[in-house]
């Protein structure tokens, strides 16, 4: 079941320890990795999601594919063992998973100038908003997504020579 992860999906997320202010319980996650990680290593990516109102940020990101609407909050990026994951609970629209990646470069400062409108037009308005989540055909997605796929390519790149150096012989 766990070999099948993919991109998009959400999961119920054991969260056994936390300090600080990381997430202190047990919630459900977005799976955010890409499909390469996710069927290879036995650890996922993900963005936790509350269902509690949260501030109005560009990281936050409304998410209805869940059993209750949530807010993925896009500051929060864990890497989590396989086994944490629970539950499978839902898998996010095509719209959400752009708009949640959007959040995310929002939230590591990311070149997204002036993508406070747009985040809300992506996410379907802020956490709370009953709009649907309509993605604008605009350049700035263009741009957006192609960064993002320069950054998937080095991250890649990054994996496959890591696997090398750990080969017998190599």
């Amino acid at each position: 079941m766990l070999n099948e992860i993919k991109r998009g999906d959400i999961y119920f997320t054991a969260i056994p320890c936390a300090t600080g202010h990381e997430m202190m319980k047990d919630r459900r996650a977005i799976v955010v990795s890409c499909e390469e990680l996710n069927e290879t290593s036995p650890c996922v990516v993900v963005v936790m999601c509350s269902a509690s109102n949260s501030r109005e940020l560009p990281e936050h990101i409304t998410v209805r594919s869940t059993p209750v609407p949530s807010t993925a909050l896009c500051e929060h990026i864990y890497t989590v063992d396989k086994s944490r994951l629970e539950a499978r609970c839902g898998r996010c629209t095509d719209a959400e998973m752009a708009a949640v990646e959007i959040g995310i470069m929002a939230g590591l400062g990311m070149d997204v100038k002036g993508l406070a409108r747009p985040v809300e037009e992506f996410s379907g308005g802020g956490a709370g908003s009953d709009q649907a989540g309509k993605i604008p055909a605009s350049e700035e997605l263009v741009r957006i997504r192609t960064e993002r796929d320069v950054f998937r390519g080095m991250y890649e790149r990054l994996l496959d020579s890591m696997s090398m150096e750990r080969r017998p012989g190599a």
